[in-house]
């Protein structure tokens, strides 16, 4: 595991976590800037209670990704944040959004269908 360094956060990277009121092929997109270098990727962390991430993701040198691409249970709220790593160190924590991925449960189908 790359070890974590609170210089790293402050000195190489400036993430600000927002939710991209934009949509991509219908997605909502997690989104962030940064202003580091020396940057290998990124890591988003998630997990369903506030600063308790059971999951995470390497997502690579991007600044966004779909929500609808990450392991979220429908209909509950998911808490996330990103991370900025290099070959050596990991970064704090960005600050923590929420997210309540929306119900895809299709409708139970019409009964009793006919022709009259």
């Amino acid at each position: 595991m790359v070890k974590k360094n609170p210089i790293l956060f402050f000195f190489i990277l400036n993430i600000f976590i927002a939710f991209n009121s934009q949509c991509i092929f219908g997605a909502e997109m997690l989104s962030w800037e940064s202003t580091g270098e020396n940057i290998s990727g990124f890591r988003i962390h998630y997990g369903e209670s506030i600063n308790n991430f059971t999951n995470s993701l390497d997502v690579g040198k991007v600044n966004q990704y779909p929500l609808n691409n990450l392991n979220l249970r429908e209909d509950t709220t998911s808490y996330l944040a990103v991370t900025a790593f290099n070959n050596q160190v990991e970064s704090s924590f960005s600050n923590t959004v929420s997210w309540q991925a929306p119900d895809k449960t299709p409708p139970c189908p019409p009964q009793s269908f006919k022709i009259e």
